[in-house]
């Protein structure tokens, strides 16, 4: 069944190719009013048919398996009703490293990137990069500015805490 808009958000999913299914989501995005559509339609449908970007790009006119094309279509329909494309992806790269995210934690910003860059810069301006520092990541969430302090100051203790035990979970 085709919804009002013309996208298959529901129903059985006839056998389809990659290209088609990457138009249908771009498509299905775009009626959204999502910005970049196809982008987030290659990133959902490289994710649930385990492709990298390039492969998928190569192998456009192959066939989607029936489990693809649905499981591509839920997480369509959960885009279109706001879920971040991280939380459905279930990752996001921070300060050059992937880092697990679930809606247990908050999605690390670029933002929070000038954080770390700003720890370095102090660090450097000071002269002490080496140094053994102790480092407190209070409210760490995925873990993401714990481990990227831990990169650029290996000799620091750091320490990350969290109220959240599911947000510790994902942080381990």
């Amino acid at each position: 069944r085709r919804t009002a808009g013309g996208s298959m958000l529901s129903g059985a999913r006839p056998a389809c190719t990659l290209l088609q299914l990457l138009q249908e989501g771009e498509r299905c995005l775009k009626m959204a009013g999502l910005p970049n559509p196809r982008q987030e339609a290659d990133l959902l449908v490289s994710h649930v048919a385990q492709l990298t970007r390039l492969q998928l790009y190569l192998d456009l006119g192959s066939a989607v398996s029936a489990r693809v094309g649905k499981r591509v279509t839920a997480l369509l329909a959960q885009r279109v009703q706001g879920i971040p494309i991280q939380y459905l992806l279930g990752t996001q790269e921070f300060w050059g490293l992937e880092f697990i995210v679930t809606p247990d934690v908050l999605i690390p910003r670029p933002e929070t990137e000038r954080l770390v860059e700003e720890s370095i810069r102090l660090a450097d301006r000071a002269g002490e990069k080496t140094r053994g520092y102790t480092i407190l990541d209070i409210g760490t969430g995925c873990g993401c500015i714990a481990v990227a302090l831990s990169k650029a100051f290996p000799r620091a203790r750091i320490l990350a805490t969290d109220i959240s035990a599911k947000a510790l979970a994902v942080a381990r």
